[in-house]
């Protein structure tokens, strides 16, 4: 016999167990032992045997018989899919919890969102997500496609080509996003916290009609009081808004004068 692997059911072991294993290598401890007997577990054993043990391991992990100890870990590895950029292997200690690296990756013109355990999978684990694998793990990026502020809000060149900007206030942000429920597959996606905003704005100096569609996800009246909403705006004048959960609808306003 020259290696050994204890499954995580066995939680003890006694003495003279390898008695006379001259040529074992290598012993494999995947739970935790609750007794054993460290004497003469390895007795006669070579002097260069190796014993791995787990995250649970309680027993000692500097010397066993004055032989090597090592714990057993989970290799993770990371593919960019389709973005760029290195990421060494991750090696986890088996039943431990750690922290994913967070990714190295980048793709121009998308958003990380995430790990997914295949090419095409949706994101199981968040950047640097906690962990605790139960076997080796290839983890993909997941992307998310972004778009400038004129692609997203421009259905044609004219309207492309305005000086769109952006700002916000608070916890917010503001994005161009790939949605394929959208006109186009594009938008812009707004976020905000409690007390804060986010907008975008153009400067236009003649009289115009402004058309597109718009929707929400956000809390409904209170009180017949617009707490959270989404809304439209010439010279900060409110024109009209929509709150809580309002699917995709399209909205035509006449802009007359200068205005933003």
């Amino acid at each position: 016999m020259t290696e050994v692997t204890i499954g995580s059911s066995v939680n003890a072991i006694g003495s003279l167990t390898f008695w006379v294993s001259e040529n074992l290598s290598s012993v494999r401890i995947l739970g935790s032992l609750e007794s054993y007997e460290k004497s003469e577990l390895y007795s006669w054993a070579k002097a260069n045997l190796t014993t791995y043990v787990t995250a649970n391991w309680t027993g000692p992990t500097d010397t066993w018989q004055e032989r090597k100890v090592e714990y057993l870990k989970h290799a993770i590895t990371f593919n960019a899919n389709g973005g760029e950029g290195d990421m060494a292997r991750q090696d986890v200690v088996w039943y431990a919890t750690t922290n994913l690296t967070v990714s190295a990756f980048v793709r121009d013109g998308y958003e990380f969102m995430g790990w997914a355990t295949n090419v095409r999978g949706e994101v199981i684990y968040a950047d640097g997500a906690e962990i605790t694998p139960e076997d080796d793990m290839a983890l993909y990026a997941v992307w998310h496609r972004v778009w400038a502020l004129g692609e997203a809000l421009g259905a044609d060149a004219a309207s492309a080509a305005l000086p769109w900007s952006f700002g916000t206030n608070g916890v917010a942000t503001v994005k161009g996003d790939d949605d394929a429920t959208a006109a186009g597959g594009k938008s812009v996606k707004f976020t905000a916290e409690d007390e804060a905003m986010a907008w975008v704005e153009a400067v236009v100096t003649n009289a115009c009609r402004v058309s597109f569609d718009w929707k929400c996800s956000c809390e409904p009246l209170v009180k017949g009081r617009p707490y959270d909403f989404l809304a439209f705006e010439v010279d900060g004048e409110r024109t009209a808004f929509i709150c809580g959960e309002t699917d995709w609808t399209n909205v035509t306003f006449h802009v007359t004068g200068e205005g933003e």
